[in-house]
């Protein structure tokens, strides 16, 4: 998969450009807290990291964690996100969509130089307008933007 090469500040910044587009900076910050989170939880719980990760680039590719990564042909987010990692440099410089991703790859830098803190403790967080089984499971923490995060 053509997002396994992409250096993992990059693909943190798709990340969040695909799970959050349109929400303010709190709510891409907790995007990119729930990444990172999971990383955390993922070296702590050595089972829980094997299923869905121990890294970045580990947790946003475990599969059908993340909607933007499932490899859908007619998915347009999925097509967008094939062509920005293509080539990553040439996307920031689109005026279409250029600043947005300069922005979310930003934020995605600082969060894991640690110069931009994370904003949740969550391991999960679904859109406001779905209601996913795996929900009614897990505990609410926070609601920012278009987004639920639970524990």
């Amino acid at each position: 998969m053509i997002f396994q090469a992409l250096p993992e500040d990059q693909l943190l910044g798709l990340c969040i450009d695909r799970e959050a587009r349109g929400e303010w900076e709190a709510g891409r910050i907790a995007v990119g807290s729930v990444v990172l989170n999971r990383v955390a939880w993922g070296k702590a719980h050595p089972r829980w990291g094997r299923l869905y990760g121990d890294s970045v680039p580990s947790v946003i590719l475990a599969p059908k964690q993340f909607s933007w990564t499932i490899a859908n042909r007619l998915d347009p987010n999925y097509i967008g996100a094939m062509e920005i990692a293509l080539d990553f440099t040439a996307a920031l410089r689109n005026p279409e969509f250029g600043p947005w991703l300069k922005e979310c790859y930003g934020l995605a830098k600082g969060l894991l130089a640690g110069t931009i803190q994370p904003n949740t403790t969550a391991l999960y967080y679904h859109e406001k307008s779905i209601r996913p089984a795996w929900a009614r499971k897990k505990r609410p923490l926070i609601e920012i933007g278009r987004h639920v995060f639970y524990a």
